[in-house]
């Protein structure tokens, strides 16, 4: 075990934890994303001191049963342990939160595809770099409830001349002199800025005591400027929507609501206009949008086609998303995301996703065809109203395929 990884101890105690599956030999993979986890507050629970092979049933089971969590780390390692899948059916059977994250590309048996196929997970090794997959499993709504507020400590810097005093006084002496010291400084420091303060009072009282002819210029020419200020403002303020404004920064505000042009921005609870999608396209560092909860004015998504440098798109219970070919213009998008909107047939019309895109996921919808793909390595399309899977011929490449609670009888499309 890493020198990191032994000053994360197991969590013990009453509160909301996660239960950490994972294969021994996946160790360098998954003991730093742990230490992650435990640097962001998480409180967790994995098999230290557990050498490979060893089993404690007892203690594996405890501490699945009174989990909040469980967290499988997936591999071709871990899909072949006993103990791995041993955890996973447990977990799973006592109905408790599951997250799965693969670690790499994966065969999984038919049975345990079927147990984890309606489950949230995640693809580490689809993400651009390290750094994103990190910032995305730390920001899982799922593990939430086991986090602690995370409170750093920050110390004043004591000078070198503190330090060597107090390295010369008796023991009991030390803090009280340094205490002492510091206080002065501080003391000496606000006094003379009290000093300078005064003088620079002063001195601007003497010279403003008689203003004189270019005094009063200069007084009249600040009242113009403030005033032509003014005029300025009102007019930009009648002229524009107080709802919409695009700040040099690149900003789109609805409401009392600021989203910046950042990396990541999750937009929840509004109703976004077309003016709204027009900032929102112009948006130049954003690479992951996630709506959630949010309703579209008529045609308006159509404008993010725009947003060439996107890489990951989600829609969650969002209305009124209209035609999805504005994909068609992404040539970086990794992954696709579009549950419970309401979506038909028609919002998939001359819709293709793009050869990059590994993952789409259109769960509970009313769709009754496989929408047009070829590179797409994950497809989850539950709870919808497919008869056939007329179309899966083109995904060569597939390797996870969900399809439950249709009306499928046909299944002669799935040639792989």
């Amino acid at each position: 075990m890493s020198d990191s990884m032994s000053m994360i101890k197991p969590y013990e105690g009453d509160k909301n934890y996660i239960f950490i599956s994972y294969s021994h030999s996946d160790s360098d993979k998954v003991l730093p994303l742990l230490a992650k986890l435990s640097d962001n507050g998480y409180r967790i629970w994995f098999d230290e001191g557990i050498d490979p092979g060893t089993e404690w049933p007892e203690a594996i089971a405890t501490h699945l049963s009174g989990c909040k969590v469980l967290l499988a780390f997936l591999s071709n390692n871990s899909i072949n342990s006993s103990n791995c899948k041993r955890e996973i059916n447990y977990g799973i059977s006592l109905n408790k939160d599951f997250l799965s994250v693969a670690l790499e590309p994966i065969k999984m048996t038919p049975g345990l595809e079927m147990q984890i196929s309606s489950y949230q997970s995640l693809l580490s090794y689809k993400y651009p770099n390290k750094e994103a997959f990190e910032e995305k499993l730390m920001s899982l709504d799922i593990l939430k409830s086991c986090q602690e507020v995370v409170v750093h400590e920050v110390k004043d810097e004591i000078p070198d001349i503190f330090v060597k005093q107090e390295n010369e006084l008796p023991e009991k002496e030390k803090v009280v002199s340094v205490d002492i010291e510091k206080e002065n400084v501080k003391t000496a420091k606000k006094e003379e800025k009290a000093r300078i303060k005064e003088q620079k009072k002063a001195s601007k009282i003497k010279k403003n005591s008689t203003p004189g002819k270019k005094g009063v210029g200069k007084i009249i020419l600040i009242g113009v400027l403030v005033l032509a200020g003014l005029l300025f403002w009102i007019t930009q303020k009648s002229g524009s929507s107080s709802d919409n404004p695009l700040t040099p920064g690149k900003q789109l505000v609805i409401g009392d609501v600021t989203y910046d042009d950042s990396r990541y921005i999750t937009i929840e609870n509004q109703t976004l206009t077309e003016e709204n999608m027009k900032i929102l396209s112009q948006f130049e560092k954003c690479y992951n949008i996630t709506f959630k909860n949010c309703v579209f004015s008529d045609n308006s998504t159509s404008l993010l086609k725009d947003l060439a440098s996107l890489n990951y798109l989600t829609f969650e219970n969002c209305e009124n998303l209209g035609n999805l070919s504005f994909v068609n213009s992404y040539r970086k998008l990794y992954s696709f995301t579009a549950k419970n909107c309401g979506l038909t047939d028609s919002s998939l019309e001359g819709v293709v996703f793009p050869e990059r895109c590994g993952t789409i996921e259109l769960d509970y919808n009313n769709l009754t065809k496989i929408p047009a793909a070829t590179d797409v390595r994950k497809l989850s399309m539950g709870n919808n109203k497919l008869v056939n899977l007329s179309g899966m011929e083109s995904y060569a490449n597939l390797e996870y395929g969900s399809f439950n609670n249709n009306r499928i009888e046909d299944i002669s499309g799935l040639t792989n």
